[in-house]
């Protein structure tokens, strides 16, 4: 069996079309990434700062992430993948774009705030983050 491809979609009006099953993601995960209000989400998708990855073949929606920040440090709000595609490198691919953007718009960092107790620490070690600072929940 083939491997699926997939795509990031980073424009509002690519993104657009995958909102609700965005927000059927985060609204699943709430306990891992938090709560959003569904407004925010299209805020974000409006700045152009939710993208999503999506299938190739069957164009469904693989994962998302949500960023924002301000120069010269980019923040990853949300980066959620669904559990049969996290073998796919989907995360690392949504973060090694936003990685490239943020280079192209000349950020200099990039911040992520995970739950020490999160078993995501590991995909995020392994795309090269490193622990800063750990506090108590």
């Amino acid at each position: 069996m083939p491997i699926p491809t997939f795509q990031i979609l980073m424009k509002p009006h690519q993104v657009l079309p995958h909102i609700d099953r965005i927000i059927e993601f985060a609204d699943a995960n709430r306990k891992s990434l938090g709560f959003l209000q569904k407004k925010v989400f299209g805020e974000y998708i409006d700045r152009g700062r939710l993208w999503a990855a999506v299938s190739n073949d069957t164009k469904e929606c693989l994962g998302y992430l949500l960023f924002g920040g301000s120069y010269p440090t980019l923040k990853v709000f949300q980066l959620y993948v669904q559990k049969k595609c996290r073998k796919l490198e989907v995360g690392k691919k949504l973060i090694l774009s936003l990685v490239t953007w943020g280079e192209e718009h000349s950020f200099s960092n990039i911040f992520a705030r995970v739950a020490a107790d999160l078993s995501s620490n590991l995909f995020w070690e392994k795309v090269g983050f490193s622990l800063v600072r750990q506090e108590e929940g």
